[in-house]
């Protein structure tokens, strides 16, 4: 009985390992198709997407978007650019980049929040989305999800000198991108009680 106990005990920590391999190629995977559709966008409009942090974005319903949320909002929005046609400044519309996103991939917010869906990870949380453009560091904590979540239920971002002990980064204490910076948290999750934190997954350590 202890022989099969052992066994058993062998193939949920290898089965595991395995599962977690396979959400951490994935997220690496949607991390690039996302980068993507962000170079597309600044192709189109001449920057990035906004954060909805260092500047304001709103949908449909009137509600704030934040993080992940503004991407999404930016990728599957009509796009709206300014065009000199004989001189003269017009307003062309495009297409969103993208229709929908698989919906393993969303995470679409309580009835609080009308309209506002979130961009996840492999591992079912939310990504986090910061233009750097601007060259203004502002860390991110829970308080970019819908709903909102404290400080105590939330890691620290991965970039700031606090957060930097597993955190994968170069430059602490500031964003790691000048234009974006985009990262999943990893296997970690939103938990806060993980002594064997990994690296974020993200597009300044995705190579």
């Amino acid at each position: 009985m202890s022989i099969l106990i052992s066994l058993a005990a062998i193939v949920v920590v290898a089965g595991t390992t395995i599962l977690q391999g396979t959400q951490e190629r994935a997220t690496r995977a949607q991390i690039e198709r996302l980068a993507l559709l962000i170079d597309e966008y600044r192709q189109i409009t001449g920057t990035y997407p906004p954060d909805g942090i260092d500047s304001q974005v709103v949908n449909a319903n009137g509600v704030a978007l934040r993080s992940s949320a503004a991407l999404y909002h930016a990728l599957t929005s009509e796009i709206e650019t300014r065009v000199m046609v004989g001189g003269i400044p017009r307003v062309v519309k495009k297409e969103a980049l993208v229709e929908k996103f698989p919906s393993s991939e969303i995470m679409v917010a309580g009835d609080d929040y009308p309209g506002v869906v979130e961009l996840i990870d492999a591992f079912g949380s939310p990504f986090h989305y910061d233009n750097t453009l601007d060259g203004r560091f502002q860390p991110q904590g829970g308080e970019v999800h819908y709903p909102p979540l404290d400080d105590d239920e939330h890691p620290l971002d991965p970039r700031t000198i606090e957060g930097i002990e597993n955190g994968g980064v170069e430059l602490p204490g500031q964003a790691q991108s000048p234009v974006y910076d985009l990262w999943s948290h990893g296997r970690r999750g939103h938990s806060v009680e993980d002594e064997d934190a990994s690296a974020p997954i993200a597009n300044w350590n995705s190579e």
